[in-house]
């Protein structure tokens, strides 16, 4: 069933709240105590404002709860990349009490290896984690500890490989080289290597989008704000912890240099635990202040980031925000099916359509599908629009009446193309949740 389809994404979403607040708990433990003669007040504090802003921020996570409802695997991400941080600060913590490091490693090599076969994004967490510890204990000279993460790196690495490989051959094989790179060059891909080396304003445009979607706060500036507090208050006693949770960030960069991994919305989604747990950070830093005034500005910073996602989480539980009822309009449609009828289907919608058919033994034939102009992304709005209007209008001469299914995302390309031809007229309008049905007919009819 339908249900049963979601059900891998669904549970993915709900073990990484799970599995995020035990990182929270990990990474907020105090390293010492009794600093001063108030410094275990002001850890806790300062901790459990971290953790519960984080939390919360977790919780109501727009696109979080979105993608735990699509039949997609960013929520896979997201559990990972919890798991993958709870090993290695669990190693990191074994290696401190215990010189055992094949055993404190083994954990960690063993789920890097699973992660890199179900989570592409995993190797630039595992990338992080493993140049951490490189360069960590090879400060120390501990020599044994470097030579085993040097393992980690090339196993992970060679099992990512293996991964990567069979991807590529399933991409050539489908033909999708020219359609992904056409997609996502425009925003996901770094512009032009290597002159864009030096393109900061893709940079700054990129990490600001980030906060947006997938991080889905109203106030970005603030996000990028506390975010950057954050970091500077884990610089002078916790840089191993900066370290494995910005060089992911820088990993993800690079690939998006090489036009390997889009550095853009969804695919940024494992992400979501490092971003708010340093805007947590940075939040808590204001309340760990011994005067009243930085704990104002603390409150008042934490409210403006909370309150709107918080609303929204509310409002999006009776109306779920992108939700595809397809049923409701493929239903109406094989109901009022007349003969010399055509369902005309916009590119996005064609594989939603076909499950959904099935579903509900939908018995019209005569649909066609529009085709996805990737080659030319950078004007897709009016090479659909034109091809759809003059497509609409040879179609009315041999077709009696034309159903046109598309989403939301496509309504200005939909009154584009109706509108450029005086022949067409609307008949109908059906709107759902995320997707929306016309009927066409001809003027004259």
């Amino acid at each position: 069933s339908e249900m049963a389809f979601r059900l891998l994404p669904l549970l993915a979403g709900l073990g990484a709240m799970i599995l995020f607040c035990a990182l929270v708990l990990r990474v907020t433990q105090p390293f010492t105590a009794g600093v001063d003669r108030n410094g275990d007040t002001m850890l806790a504090r300062e901790r459990w404002v971290v953790v519960a802003v984080a939390v919360m921020l977790f919780a109501t996570g727009r696109w979080l709860i979105y993608w735990s409802s699509e039949v997609r695997h960013y929520t896979t991400d997201v559990a990972l990349t919890c798991v993958l941080y709870l090993l290695a600060l669990s190693a990191m913590k074994s290696l401190e009490k215990e010189n055992r490091a094949w055993i404190s490693f083994g954990p960690l090599l063993l789920v890097g290896i699973f992660a890199t076969w179900f989570s592409l994004a995993s190797i630039f967490i595992l990338g992080g984690i493993g140049a951490t510890f490189l360069w960590m204990y090879a400060f120390r000279r501990r020599w044994r500890e470097v030579a085993c993460a040097m393992l980690l790196c090339v196993v992970w690495l060679v099992s990512f490989y293996g991964q990567l490989h069979i991807h590529d051959q399933n991409i050539a094989a489908r033909g999708l080289e020219a359609d992904i790179e056409a997609t996502l060059g425009r925003w996901g891909y770094t512009p032009n290597p290597p002159e864009s080396f030096l393109n900061f304003k893709w940079y700054r445009a990129a990490l600001e989008r980030m906060f947006d979607l997938p991080g889905g706060l109203t106030h970005t500036g603030l996000g990028m704000f506390a975010f950057a507090v954050g970091c500077i208050a884990w610089w002078p006693g916790r840089k191993e912890y900066l370290s494995l949770f910005l060089l992911p960030i820088l990993l993800g960069i690079i690939a998006a240099y090489l036009h390997r991994y889009p550095f853009w919305e969804r695919y940024l989604l494992y992400l979501i635990p490092i971003m708010y747990i340093l805007i947590a950070q940075g939040v808590g830093k204001f309340f760990a202040q011994q005067s009243w005034q930085p704990r104002l500005v603390g409150l008042c910073l934490a409210a403006m980031l909370l309150v709107q996602p918080s609303y929204r989480s509310l409002r999006d539980m009776v109306l779920p925000y992108g939700e595809n009822d397809f049923t409701h309009l493929i239903s109406h449609v094989e109901n009022d099916w007349v003969e010399g009828d055509i369902l005309y289907l916009d590119w996005f919608e064609h594989a939603p359509f076909i499950y959904y058919r099935e579903k509900i033994a939908f018995v019209g034939d005569a649909y066609e599908l529009e085709p996805h102009f990737c080659e030319a992304v950078a004007n897709n709005e009016s090479h659909r629009a034109a091809y759809r209007s003059t497509r609409l209008a040879e179609l009315l001469e041999t077709q009696g009446r034309i159903w046109v299914l598309h989403g939301h995302d496509g309504a200005d390309v939909f009154t584009t193309g109706v509108g450029r031809f005086e022949e067409l007229r609307e008949l109908e309008h059906l709107d759902s949740t995320g997707v929306e049905l016309y009927l066409i007919g001809s003027a004259t009819e």
